[in-house]
């Protein structure tokens, strides 16, 4: 299962940073629907948008959706309910799914219809689908960290005190993504300070990866399977002396950047 999720969290970063070779000639800052417009254009690089899309809907469905049924049995675990008494673990999971669905739809929006140089409806349903794709994904973890979040206060209201999923820091990571976004939407509307905008619209995409990546590695700490052994294992390879699981977050994430920094050397 961890060499299944890191694939697909690999397979969507190599895929992301391989539209780097559809750069404009000359070699000016451009945004990620630009990558997007001009691999589409390219012989050999028309498929590299749609296998973003393919490993974003794996990301989506298969990781997160696994995610997500940790995060609501932990929170079931901790009030001693196998089952939830009412509709509302049902409610939830189908408004998870509904953002789940609804960040997938907007990043096909997103690659289907350009971002410039179309008619008027087809620029708006590119950025709708943008801002599809921000909100279903951003809501999408914090349902998931919140289910977590529960499901830890309950047990050490219970005179459980193991280590409690972050808040402040998760917080804060959340507030920085809002602000990088809200500029990069804010510069792209008023077509000014283009590599600014570029700037906080890639920093946008690599926090949303790594808090992705975070939460995974939280989930997989409380699913007491074969996945959790899997990590530990990786734990104490990554770090013998001192065996802590948060070790494996850093090591994802320095795996992640060195994979794209190779596929980025590669395609220049």
């Amino acid at each position: 299962m961890l060499g299944l999720f890191f694939t697909i969290d690999s397979l969507l970063v190599c895929a992301f940073t391989s539209m780097a070779q559809c750069r404009v000639k000359d070699g000016g800052v451009v945004y990620i629907s630009e990558f997007i417009m001009l691999c589409k254009q390219g012989a050999h690089t028309w498929l590299l948008p749609w296998v973003c899309v393919a490993a974003f809907t794996a990301l989506m469905f298969v990781q997160m959706g696994w995610m997500y049924g940790v995060a609501r049995a932990w929170y079931a675990a901790s009030i001693d309910a196998v089952h939830t008494t009412n509709d509302s673990a049902a409610w939830w999971a189908k408004l998870f799914w509904t953002f789940a669905a609804t960040a997938v739809a907007g990043l096909v929006l997103i690659v289907l219809f350009d971002w410039r140089g179309g008619s008027a409806t087809e620029n708006s349903a590119h950025h709708t689908g943008v801002a599809m794709l921000a909100t279903g994904t951003f809501i999408a973890m914090q349902m998931i960290w919140a289910a977590l979040r529960a499901g830890d206060n309950n047990l050490r209201l219970r005179g459980n005190l193991a280590a409690q999923v972050p808040w402040y820091s998760w917080v804060e990571c959340d507030v920085v993504f809002v602000v990088l976004l809200g500029l990069f939407l804010l510069t792209a509307q008023l077509n000014i300070h283009m590599a600014v905008g570029a700037f906080f619209e890639f920093g946008a995409f690599v926090l949303l990866l790594a808090q992705t990546t975070w939460l995974f590695v939280l989930c997989a700490e409380r699913d007491g399977s074969r996945i959790s052994a899997e990590l530990q294992t990786l734990a104490e390879a990554t770090s013998p002396e001192r065996p802590a699981k948060g070790n494996v977050l850093w090591a994802l994430l320095c795996a992640y950047c060195v994979e794209a920094l190779i596929v980025i050397l590669f395609v220049l």
